[in-house]
């Protein structure tokens, strides 16, 4: 129950923007924090509820996003957080390598499906995990857009697949530094819609990871849904790169 989109340059700029969808009973996700006692330094906001997060920069430029798989039905005996697979690759050595291998690494058969986009230099890929089969696909230059939903699957992940392009036709228009497809929510349409609300569920946060390739300077936005809505600037968080730490 999340949308992301993903801006990537020819130079490696990324910029990441996720909208988070959940409960509206679950605790109060908290905002990106800075965690130093890992090397490299990275940044995340938190889920106090599983302990993990879905979304991360790292002081060497590696970033994460995870999204639910609601359409696959395979669900582990014993599930781990997918959130806690996250805060695993942002402390990994090597989280290129973890994830090449979903069974000595990741142990992807502990996790329910998900969708894991990972973007490092020279690499930018989505990981598929159905509960069967474990694959990367490349991401590619330019625009891409991601999501979940846990009701009316396929046809809420078509309606905003429409409604991506059709962002993308407008040009790509921005309010601030927030992409007005994460505000998307025609009247009548609230349950289908980027910024979603239903009975149980609705868009609690966007958080945004912005990383300049040329500069090593990275950061991580973070708007609650009614200051995205009300056109607030996020709160930012700087991630100190490698190379400024010494």
């Amino acid at each position: 129950m999340c949308t992301v989109t993903v801006s990537l340059d020819g130079g490696g700029d990324l910029l990441l923007t996720m909208s988070r969808d959940e409960q509206r009973s679950r605790v109060a996700e908290e905002p990106p924090q800075l965690f130093m006692d890992s090397a490299p330094p990275w940044g995340a906001p938190i889920d106090p509820a599983g302990g993990g997060t879905w979304i991360f920069l790292r002081g060497d430029g590696i970033a994460g996003a995870l999204l639910n798989r609601y359409q696959d039905s395979y669900r582990p005996a014993a599930p781990r957080s997918r959130g806690l697979l996250m805060s695993d690759l942002a402390t990994h050595r090597d989280p290129a390598a973890y994830l090449r291998d979903p069974v000595g690494g990741i142990h992807a058969e502990i996790y329910s499906p998900f969708t894991l986009l990972f973007f490092a230099e020279g690499s930018a890929l989505r990981f598929e995990w159905n509960g069967a089969e474990f694959a990367s696909h490349h991401v590619p230059e330019g625009w891409s857009a991601f999501s979940s939903s846990s009701w009316n699957t396929a046809d809420v992940l078509a309606w905003r697949a429409a409604a991506f392009e059709e962002w993308c036709k407008q040009g790509h228009p921005f309010a601030g530094e927030l992409p007005t497809h994460h505000l998307h929510s025609p009247p009548g349409m609230a349950e289908w819609a980027p910024m979603m609300a239903r009975e149980k569920t609705c868009t609690r946060s966007i958080s945004q990871i912005k990383f300049a390739r040329k500069s090593s300077r990275g950061t991580i936005g973070y708007w609650s849904a009614e200051d995205a809505r009300s056109g607030h600037a996020p709160a930012v968080l700087d991630v100190p790169q490698i190379e400024k730490l010494h």
